[in-house]
């Protein structure tokens, strides 16, 4: 297993830069939406969802997208619905923070057996 100690980071971009490159030297292929647009003064992802997750992960026979936050954020109204209805809908879905190290680590190094 490759074990990577990430740096603290002091904001969700650097946060995200992390689990990106952790997913990637693992093996994994990851897709993020950047944002794109400014609507009502507040950036906005170019997708049709609102709320949709930073980080689509896939690779070892798994997929999975996650929401990050620093460790003090908070998921919009519309990120909590979006994340819930995922959920029901059997999506492996995770809210990850900079304090959750130890559980990314796990989520990307548990494989799934075919």
């Amino acid at each position: 297993m490759t074990r990577v100690t990430p740096p603290i980071p002091q904001t969700e971009a650097a946060f995200q830069q992390a689990v990106t490159d952790y997913a990637l030297t693992l093996g994994y292929q990851v897709m993020h939406v950047r944002r794109s647009t400014v609507r009502q003064g507040r950036w906005a992802t170019a997708t049709s969802i609102a709320g949709w997750p930073d980080l689509t992960i896939w690779g070892h026979g798994r997929f999975l997208l996650a929401e990050l936050k620093t460790d003090k954020g908070r998921l919009s109204p519309d990120q909590a619905a979006v994340i819930n209805s995922l959920r029901r809908s059997g999506v492996d879905v995770h809210v990850w923070r900079p304090r959750d190290w130890p559980a990314i680590e796990h989520a990307l190094t548990v494989r799934t057996r075919r």
